[in-house]
């Protein structure tokens, strides 16, 4: 397989019993090392509703979020499960400013549910 972040050859190791299994990965474990996911959790409050924000990186610099789809898989059922009455929205990067915020409680508002959104960087 190849590592969708710095382009090299990796293997994964398989066993007797699952010799046979088809395995996807696009990330090597050293890029994963390099830059894991550490998820930090945000609550906006707005006069209108509640904006949970969950971010996957600490980083300032914009992450290409295509190598992580498995993690970032996992992490959308785990919010999708535990938060079904709010909706959901995926971004790759989200830039707190004013109008963004006015566009988020217009969302609220029009839908009537709070809003959690699961991006790559947050940046305030």
């Amino acid at each position: 397989m190849y590592c969708y972040k710095c382009k090299k050859k990796f293997y994964l190791k398989r066993g007797f019993l699952n010799l046979f299994d088809t395995k996807s990965k696009y990330i090597c474990d050293k890029c994963l090392n390099e830059q894991p996911i550490s998820l930090r959790f945000d609550e906006i409050t707005l006069d209108v509703g509640i904006i949970k924000v969950v971010s996957l990186f600490d980083t300032i610099f914009k992450v290409d979020l295509k190598p992580y789809v498995l993690e970032i898989n996992q992490i959308f059922n785990f919010f999708y499960k535990k938060y079904r009455d709010h909706s959901i929205v995926l971004l790759d990067h989200l830039a707190l400013t004013y109008f963004n915020l006015e566009l988020l409680s217009l969302w609220v508002e029009m839908f009537e549910k709070p809003l959690l959104i699961i991006c790559g960087v947050l940046r305030k």
